[in-house]
């Protein structure tokens, strides 16, 4: 008939062209996701993407379109290495190509691009290793690359760049090693191509800018290498697997060596230039732990939130209550013995990682694997346990896909019970898992009423899904189960950072003081000292003109911004080209002379730079002279009007006893009045009236006044937060 002849084109279409629709569909889906920015002029300004990638891309993105190799960084920290800064991810190839754009542009663009690999990746993956059926495969693919930790970490340009090959280093692995179903898949020439490529994805992860995420993807691609051996280790079957785990291990070390030679251009100058830096020895197990997931905020972690709570981009790894239920279900019922133990074991590594100091175990791996004390912030081991998940999920849906005899044979049991065995069982893990939660909910962060409502809502309908699935075994059913979780996973990503971009003029307006030195062309230095908190005198009018066209959040970010740009915030002088002592990194920068030479600035500097953030006070002009600072930028925060009069507070002076402080670099001008701040340090004791300091007034024909300061009289103590003694 017409309706079987049709539904037989149907299938054979599919047959033929159903991956490249799978693929299609995923990168619309990206774009759907993400099209604020790649489809608007909108821009991001978070923190790390406004004050580090949009300088460091611009400056290394001009060198290269003039054709020259950005060796060095007048700009910051008085004088740095560019190239040597892994971070600055010259050499790595997908950035070549978009030097052309804007610099927002061009982080935009990299940044979808990498999302969508990171999808397609795991897409192949997930179809020729594991052996996921389309919809499988596309459903684990879209919990990981467009669930949380991806997408929480999209403004870490560098870290997501490097992070989106694990998936294909998986794949590239299984082809060299003649592992699992893409064993069949293996070229004629043998193991030898797919080696090299897994060498040529090693050497791209290294050189994309963050070494840390490549430690975390070689690291999980070692314990893939040798999982057989841990696996035959519980199940009292070493013995059988030695040849494959001696072959994994061989195809490992060689594609280490491949990329670790392709990459040499870029490891060893930042081995070089490590050596100097903060973190030569490593770091010290207090700086390692920091950035740990909290146990406390499990739940906002792992479910998707949509009621306005901030969780820090760190601990954000949730792959949808879809996908979470799908994942169990995966993990109960799925019987590919070769990736389902896999996959369970890399979520809970990736869990067990990421406590990082709330796991006592931490402390060993710091002191004996290498490479744990290099890094901080463990909370990024997530990644293992968002991908582990987001594979099961694919399982799950491939389970609840397959013809219900093949199910109920699978679990021993008859047509008729399957239903029923399918929820009990997964009723009662997600009982096990929400037991300790209900126990301990005092003691975690509780997410709001509508997203508990959502929670639950979800929960019921993906519920109901499994079961009537589980029934009648539909084969179309997989495709609501991929609809419910992008609709769920697209309304979690409304709070992510990548949904609150702003104007680009936030990034192409000039401002006061940077143009104010940017008319100065001698050979100088300056140094900001402010924090965000003083107003930058247009805010009234940037509201107005923002507020018909931004929601809040994102007027918000746009003076958040501008004020950035006003004091020149680390990195913004590589921006404008203008030479600051101060600077901001948290990799191999800033050197550990720096920091040495900091401490004559500050008593406990922070260990990434950003000086003035922390500078109370204007230095010494001796010590600005040696620096060669000719310009210094302060907010108003801590300046005052007192009787209609302007005073700076931002130059401050302690006197002890017996101290003298001379003024005598003051311009020419008629002056009618002298006005003078100070108050008292440890002055309780003395009696009203006490004389405590003289001040001596010397005019330009030789005379002198003198005028006594006296306790309780002219100066008091400076905080009146207990009693005070003066009046």
């Amino acid at each position: 008939s017409l309706r079987e002849g049709w539904a037989f084109e149907m299938r054979r279409f599919l047959r033929r062209w159903g991956d490249l629709l799978a693929v299609a569909a995923l990168g619309i889906t990206t774009l759907a996701f993400f099209w604020k920015i790649a489809l608007t002029n909108l821009i991001l300004t978070g923190l790390d993407v406004f004050t580090y990638f949009y300088p460091y891309r611009a400056y290394a993105a001009e060198a290269l379109r003039r054709g020259h190799l950005p060796l060095w960084n007048p700009y910051l920290f008085m004088g740095v290495p560019f190239l040597a800064n892994i971070q600055a991810a010259v050499f790595y190839p997908l950035n070549w190509v978009l030097i052309w754009l804007p610099t927002p542009k061009m982080v935009a663009c990299s940044i979808v691009l990498h999302v969508f690999l990171a999808g397609l990746f795991a897409y192949l993956y997930a179809r020729l290793s594991a052996g996921l059926s389309r919809c499988g495969a596309l459903v684990a693919a879209t919990a990981f690359a467009l669930g949380g930790f991806v997408g929480a970490q999209v403004e870490h340009v560098n870290q997501l760049n490097a992070s989106a090959w694990l998936p294909l280093a998986f794949l590239l692995f299984d082809l060299a090693s003649g592992r699992g179903g893409a064993a069949r898949q293996a070229p004629p020439l043998g193991g030898l191509p797919p080696l090299v490529a897994l060498g040529l994805v090693v050497g791209l992860q290294l050189v994309a800018g963050h070494i840390q995420a490549a430690y975390i993807c070689l690291f999980a691609l070692g314990v893939y290498a040798v999982f057989p051996a841990i696996e035959g280790a519980w199940k009292r079957e070493l013995r059988k697997l030695g040849g494959e785990v001696r072959r994994g291990l061989l195809v490992y070390l060689a594609a280490l060596a491949i990329g670790g030679a392709l990459a040499a251009v870029q490891l060893l100058p930042t081995w070089e230039l490590s050596r100097l830096s903060i973190r030569g020895g490593g770091l010290s197990y207090r700086d390692a732990v920091s950035f740990s997931l909290k146990p406390r905020l499990l739940l906002l972690s792992f479910l998707p939130t949509f009621g306005g709570e901030k969780v820090f981009s760190e601990y954000v790894a949730y792959v949808g209550v879809t996908g979470l239920l799908l994942a169990l279900t995966g993990a109960l019922f799925s019987k590919r013995d070769r990736t389902r133990p896999f996959f369970i074991f890399l979520a809970a590594l990736g869990l067990f990682l990421a406590l990082g100091g709330y796991n006592p175990f931490y402390f060993v791996l710091y002191k004996l694997v290498p490479g744990f004390a290099f890094f901080r912030a463990p909370a990024r081991w997530l990644y293992l346990y968002a991908f582990g998940a987001a594979m099961l999920s694919g399982l799950g849906a491939d389970f609840l896909a397959s013809p219900l005899f093949e199910k109920a044979k699978g679990l021993g049991c008859g047509v008729r019970e399957l239903p029923r065995l399918v929820f009990r069982r997964l009723l009662v893990a997600v009982g096990a898992l929400s037991a300790p939660a209900l126990l301990l909910s005092p003691f975690l962060a509780l997410p709001t009423s509508i997203t508990l409502a959502a929670w639950l809502v979800l929960a019921a309908v993906a519920m109901a899904l499994i079961v009537l699935q589980a029934r009648w075994s539909r084969p179309s059913a997989p495709f609501a189960f991929l609809a419910l979780l992008c609709f769920e996973l697209f309304a979690a990503s409304r709070g992510l950072a990548y949904n609150r971009p702003t104007a680009p003029e936030a990034f192409s307006s000039l401002r006061t003081a940077p143009a104010h030195l940017l008319v100065d062309r001698g050979l100088y230095r300056f140094l900001s000292i402010s924090d965000l908190t003083f107003d930058p005198g247009d805010l009234g009018e940037i509201e107005l003109i923002f507020k018909d066209q931004l929601p809040p959040e994102a007027t918000y970010d746009y003076v958040v911004a501008t004020k950035r740009k006003e004091v020149l915030a680390p990195n913004l002088p590589l921006l404008y080209r203008l030479q600051s002592v101060d600077g901001y990194d948290g990799g191999v920068l800033p050197l550990a002379r720096y920091v040495e030479l900091a401490h004559l600035l500050l008593a406990e500097p922070l260990p990434d730079g950003r000086l003035g953030e922390r500078l109370a006070e204007i230095p010494p002009s001796r010590l600005l002279g040696l620096l060669n600072v000719k310009y210094v930028i302060a907010d108003k925060v801590r300046d005052v009007w007192l009787d209609g009069v302007y005073y700076d507070l931002g130059h401050e002076a302690t006197l002890g006893p017996g101290e003298r402080l001379e003024v005598a670099d003051l311009p020419h001008f008629a002056a009618t009045a002298l006005g003078l701040v100070s108050h008292l340090e440890g002055a309780r004791d003395l009696a009203q009236g006490t004389p405590v300091a003289e001040v001596l007034v010397a005019d330009d024909r030789g005379r002198v006044q003198r005028h006594l300061l006296r306790a309780g009289l002219d100066t008091a103590e400076g905080r009146c937060d207990a009693a005070v003694a003066h009046r």
